[in-house]
């Protein structure tokens, strides 16, 4: 269903850009936001997870550093049947935790790292079997 829904709006755009084209080049302008739609769907498609990653200044982790957030990460994903992702933290003390990418194999965890992120928000709740237990009994 998602794949549907970025084919859905990857088309939209491109149908809007080529429009626009139409309106401001005639057949010219048309064909030239046509071929700038391609390669602005194509680098978003590819790159987007980069893009936010660097936009966000985020810094991956190993183990060593973060070791409670790669053992939550790597429950997490194993319960999930998912491959274990790539972990980013970021710097800031917002709960902004989000998960990109364009795939599973391709995809990353970001944590805040400065005055505990979301790890200072799970502290105080059961440990990660406890929680996945009571998610799959509901």
């Amino acid at each position: 269903m998602n794949g549907l829904k970025i084919i859905l709006l990857m088309t939209a755009l491109t149908a809007l850009l080529v429009v626009a084209g139409r309106a401001l080049g005639g057949q010219n302008g048309m064909v030239i936001a046509f071929g700038l739609a391609c390669i602005m769907n194509i680098g978003t498609y590819w790159f987007s997870d980069r893009i936010v990653l660097r936009m966000y200044k985020a810094r991956k982790v190993t183990q060593n550093e973060t070791p409670e957030l790669y053992t939550m990460v790597r429950e997490l994903s194993a319960s999930a049947g998912l491959p274990m992702p790539k972990v980013y933290i970021i710097p800031g003390e917002a709960p902004n935790a989000f998960a990109t990418g364009r795939n599973p194999s391709h995809m990353f965890i970001v944590n805040p790292l400065r005055g505990g992120g979301v790890m200072k928000l799970f502290s105080t709740h059961p440990p990660v079997d406890e929680r996945i237990r009571r998610l799959e009994q509901m």
